[in-house]
């Protein structure tokens, strides 16, 4: 049960702040577990290792701001802790399927 509220904790405070730079070597410490236990215990508490949850994290943020926010993708970007724009654009494409720059048009377009 404490490792259940220790991994929400960390989930929350992924999901709550997902631009910040965060190591898994510091989650680990703060839940007082070595960083290879913490990755076992995160990913049989979420299905997902912690950078992969982290991931996921993000790509529904860049949903949300690209939907709803006037900000270029350069500051989407680096909003959501990403280092380059480049490296955003290529892992938004591989879960959308679309880049960030398309998929915010064809939301524009479908509200046209």
């Amino acid at each position: 049960k404490k490792q259940l509220e220790q991994i929400r904790a960390c989930c929350a405070r992924l999901a709550g702040n997902p631009g910040q730079k965060l190591q898994i070597a510091d989650l680990a410490q703060g839940c007082g577990y070595s960083t290879d236990h913490f990755i076992r215990v995160f990913k049989r508490v979420c299905g997902q290792t912690p950078k992969a949850y982290l991931l996921t994290v993000r790509y529904h943020a860049a949903r949300d701001l690209l939907a709803y926010s006037a900000m270029t993708l350069a500051e989407l970007a680096q909003a959501l802790g990403y280092g380059a724009a480049t490296v955003f654009n290529r892992q938004f494409h591989a879960r959308a399927g679309l880049s960030p720059g398309g998929f915010r048009r064809s939301l524009q377009s479908k509200r046209a």
